[in-house]
């Protein structure tokens, strides 16, 4: 299954305002997310003292006790409703949660001619929004850090079935902070883990597939 695809067309000022993050020395913000392997991305997280910061990841999580990268693009993307029994995100998810900034989510929509039509997602206000994510450090054979992450997805509700089967969760930002923090596993944040709603809905710009 192909899930939709994140992007971020941003530049750095407004990135680090958006994250709270001091601005600091990075690489050219010009990465995108897409549905391809080994692509690197801009990601929100917590660091070791509790403060946040912007890292770049690799898409597409390798579990710490992998062999090697093999499967790495099945795993883009993990599914809500199983990260806390799938031994691959389980961990991820109640240690090392993260954010990913976006502008976009894409789909490809397939018609009954089979030619396809781009759908798009963002706020209608044009600003990033956050997408749960779960990260993970796995060492390569050179024993080199490699740190990679998958976006969650969950099933879409009623009204955004045109758009696709499956969508990122949005985090919003009130809540960012709570879904970051993994001090307290009692506290896993298992009602974030939701689409975005008809009320919600309001706020969000989806084009082409359903009427503005």
């Amino acid at each position: 299954m192909i899930h939709p695809s994140f992007e971020l067309a941003m530049d750095a000022e407004r990135l680090f305002a958006w994250a709270h993050v001091a601005p600091q020395a990075t690489p050219q913000w010009t990465h995108r997310g897409t549905a391809y392997s080994h692509r690197h991305y801009p990601v929100l997280r917590l660091s070791r003292t509790g403060q946040r910061e912007l890292v770049w990841m690799r898409q597409g999580l390798i579990p710490a006790y992998a062999h090697d990268e093999g499967g790495a693009e099945e795993r883009e993307a993990a599914h809500a409703e199983s990260l806390s029994c799938s031994s691959c995100y389980r961990s991820a998810f109640r240690r090392r949660r993260c954010i990913l900034p976006a502008d976009h989510v894409t789909d490809l929509q397939h018609g009954p001619d089979r030619t396809g039509s781009m759908c798009s997602l963002a706020l209608a206000s044009g600003e990033i929004f956050g997408l749960a994510g779960v990260w993970e450090t796995w060492s390569n054979d050179n024993g080199h850090p490699v740190e990679t992450f998958a976006v969650v997805t969950t099933p879409v509700s009623a009204a955004m079935r045109h758009f696709a089967d499956r969508i990122p969760v949005v985090i919003a930002e009130p809540d960012q902070d709570r879904w970051l923090y993994t001090g307290d596993v009692r506290d896993e944040p298992f009602d974030l883990l939701r689409a975005l709603d008809v009320n919600t809905l309001q706020d969000w710009r989806l084009s082409p597939c359903l009427p503005a």
